[in-house]
């Protein structure tokens, strides 16, 4: 037997699957068996994803894996012709994300993120898709050269313009508000719509590519202003933690998706004529997350909202076709992901533990076809499902979790439980996929994700519950802990904190405030809020107290209670694992932030700290997920018990992909 093979033989030997050691776990049977490798988290592996309707209706892009392996160089994607059939294959095309048509259905859009001066780039590339020879061009690179260019909408008409986003940084690395730019493809050249203001929050852009109103900011919050010949007009005012986006304009109204006058998110109406607002439609208990305009018609066709389930109201009957798919199929979340101009063709995505299915909608023939299987397909008995929680408290505010509970588990064991807190902080968990949580289910954890006091979803006044009285945040976690052990099966002393950077500090913070929590994983993560907000005046800084809320969660005194409410400030860690990762090219959060909470408490805690090179804050390169949940794994079966995957042939990939990555960025 070569060297080679005998070192083989010993690493996949050393590196089998292990069993649980958590009492409950331990004696399950099966439970080994049920591991599904860490790989198929993180690599999203699937035939084909990035699906996108052409405005003309008639062609389906997609993109494709040839090998059922991650990919750091570009996949091919496929131009699927809906009418004839007919597949075109474009090899030179795109990496895995999100694909854009041109107004004529004739161009293809695609990011692309490059590293330039130590630090990743988006770019955009077009790419004519009426043949098949190589004929893609990098757009306008001197604006790349500024920052980072987003695609934001086709113009209406048109068949050789669209509108973009740039973002640029200023002397301290942050992200300023954006430009908006109208590029030409075919003759590669730009012109300025609207420049980056720190006064504009954001710009409204019509679809025939002018800009139509803004939003300004106000010492207390923003107003809506819509432009007219002599200036702007404001419609109406925000005050903080409002939200508000125009989603189309006809001859006799604007519409508008807002809570700046309602407490939940709801459709506004604004007369052009009178200009009064009027709110036209409003879930009961959760906001509208989508409304459908027919932008040819400018009509309004219906509207969703994910709450415990999915809810669909209808404007337009010709899709009532929908209710009843949803009726029968009962999916825990809904998107549209595309659409045609005219609605005739689009595409919706549904959603649970076991991955995003796809389906094509026909709306003509009132049919819904699958167009790709959740990755974990005929595997949900090794993942878990959700259960909606609302956990009664005093203030007459519950609040609002979701529980996922392996499948493999009788309802009854007590097991070991993980708390998911998301970022932001004005953000909401959805009953979805979520390959951390379905991770965590195969591997043995009931988790508990929770949206605290100050999430977004719930309405305004749930949002703005912790504002000048932080402690609120923090004590809905404790509440939800205090049901699941109350109220769920749960071993009390196994349970961990776990959460990206807003949720990264809460799983920092929490231990300090409540000991029940074993273990801690912050991810990206706050440890110092004083110094957050010298570095992010925006989101952190006294001057945009109205309109900031992590600064209006710690009321007038800010100063010392960022300081107070800082996990760095904490005094004790020791009854606490901690597992510290953070991205090394961080802009949102700095790496300094975990840098020093490391040095603190090195010494007297148990504190391994993990960085990632060429990683910034959202942590999108396969390789860092990998590295995530294998150390995770590692870390929790320690703590809590669970089990581990174990040795499986991406971890001799992984650092090739590395070195590839390294070599042609």
């Amino acid at each position: 037997m070569s060297k080679f093979t005998s070192l083989f033989c010993i690493v996949c030997l050393a590196g089998c699957a292990a069993a649980p050691t958590h009492n409950v776990l331990s004696d399950l049977v099966g439970i080994k068996e049920n591991l599904i490798p860490t790989r198929e988290f993180v690599t999203s592996i699937r035939e084909a994803g990035g699906h996108s309707i052409s405005p003309d209706g008639g062609k389906l892009a997609y993109w494709k894996r040839s090998l059922k392996i991650p990919y750091v160089s570009a996949l091919p994607t496929y131009v699927k012709n809906l009418e004839t059939g007919e597949v075109r294959k474009y090899p030179d095309l795109s990496r895995v994300g999100n694909l854009y048509w041109s107004g004529d259905s004739n161009t293809i859009i695609y990011n692309n993120s490059r590293k330039q001066d130590g630090t990743y780039h988006n770019q955009l590339i077009a790419r004519d898709i009426t043949t098949t020879e190589p004929n893609k061009t990098l757009l306008v690179p001197q604006l790349h050269q500024k920052g980072d260019l987003y695609f934001f909408k086709a113009v209406r008409g048109s068949a050789t313009e669209f509108i973009a986003k740039l973002y640029t940084t200023d002397k301290d690395g942050k992200y300023t508000n954006p430009a908006y730019h109208k590029i030409n493809y075919k003759t590669n050249t730009y012109t300025e719509l609207a420049a980056s203001d720190p006064n504009i929050y954001s710009w409204i852009i019509s679809d025939d590519g002018t800009v139509a109103g803004r939003h300004i900011k106000t010492t207390s919050g923003f107003d809506v202003q819509w432009a007219e010949a002599d200036g702007y007009r404001t419609l109406f005012s925000c005050e903080d933690s409002s939200r508000s986006r125009h989603i189309g304009t006809n001859y006799v109204a604007l519409y508008f998706l807002s809570n700046c006058l309602s407490d939940k998110v709801a459709l506004y109406q604004v007369d052009r004529k009178s200009y009064k607002v009027e709110i036209f439609y409003e879930f009961e208990d959760v906001d509208i997350d989508f409304i459908a305009v027919d932008k040819n018609s400018n009509k309004l066709l219906f509207a969703t909202a994910n709450a415990d389930s999915t809810e669909i109201t209808l404007f337009d009957e010709r899709f009532s076709f929908l209710q009843d798919w949803l009726e029968e199929n009962q999916p825990e979340t809904l998107a549209v992901w595309g659409k045609s101009d005219d609605w005739k063709k689009f595409i919706l995505v549904s959603s649970n533990l076991s991955g995003q299915h796809y389906w094509l909608v026909d709306t003509p023939t009132n049919g819904i076809s699958s167009l790709i299987e959740p990755v974990f397909f005929k595997k949900e008995n090794q993942l878990g499902d959700y259960q909606a929680i609302e956990i009664p408290m005093e203030d007459g505010h519950p609040v609002r979790a979701f529980l996922a509970r392996p499948n493999i588990v009788a309802p009854d064991l007590e097991i070991p439980t993980v708390v998911y807190v998301h970022g932001g902080p004005l953000e909401r968990s959805y009953p979805e996929y979520n390959p951390d949580i379905s991770f965590l289910t195969n591997r043995g954890y009931a988790v508990l994700v929770v949206n605290y006091y100050g999430s977004t979803g719930y309405g305004k006044d749930y949002m703005r519950l912790p504002h000048k009285n932080f402690a609120l945040l923090p004590n809905s976690i404790s509440a939800a802990v205090n049901w699941l052990i109350n109220k769920s099966p749960t071993d009390p002393d196994k349970i961990a904190i776990m959460g990206y950077s807003y949720g990264g500090y809460l799983s920092l913070l929490m231990p300090s405030l409540d000991s029940r929590f074993a273990c801690s994983i912050a991810m990206n993560p706050v440890t110092d809020l004083y110094r957050m907000a010298i570095f992010d005046k925006e989101k952190f800084g006294e001057e945009v107290f109205n309109r900031s809320p992590i600064a209006r969660y710690h009321g007038i005194d800010l100063n010392p209670n960022y300081k107070k409410w800082s996990p760095i400030n904490q005094t004790d860690y020791s009854d606490n694992k901690i597992l510290l990762i953070h991205a090394e090219d961080d802009r949102r959060v700095p790496i300094e932030q975990s840098e020093k909470f490391y040095r603190k408490f090195k010494s007297s805690n148990e504190i391994k700290f993990i960085t990632l090179a060429n990683e910034s804050h959202g942590i999108g390169f396969w390789t860092n997920r990998l590295r995530i949940l294998r150390e995770s794994e590692k870390f929790l079966g320690q703590c809590l018990g669970g089990a581990k995957g174990g040795f499986d042939y991406y971890s001799i990939v992984e650092p090739l992909s590395r070195i590839r990555l390294l070599l042609f960025q």
